[in-house]
């Protein structure tokens, strides 16, 4: 998995957690081993992507994960995004 420059990169643990600084935080079992990317939004919000799909937002004032109502699939350049689209 090929991120940005700018981005912050962590391996899923094969518990299927994350570390960031110090406190742990679980996104799932299916992304253990795989790499994750961290864009930073401000200065306690990070955006957490695996590949193009963004997953939750990371709050690191109040540590602890927030869910997307929808999914985004990011695109170039960084400030547009695809929503995602589920088959019935």
């Amino acid at each position: 998995m090929v991120y940005p420059e700018h981005y912050v990169i962590r391996k899923v643990h094969s518990q299927g957690d994350i570390r960031w600084k110090g406190r742990q935080f679980y996104f799932s079992e299916t992304l253990a081993g795989e790499l994750i990317g961290c864009h930073q939004i401000d200065d306690s919000l990070w955006e957490i992507y695996f590949g193009p799909i963004h997953l939750v937002n990371l709050d690191t004032r109040n540590h602890h994960l927030i869910k997307m109502r929808k999914t985004y699939i990011k695109t170039q350049p960084d400030d547009q995004k695809v929503l995602t689209m589920c088959p019935v």
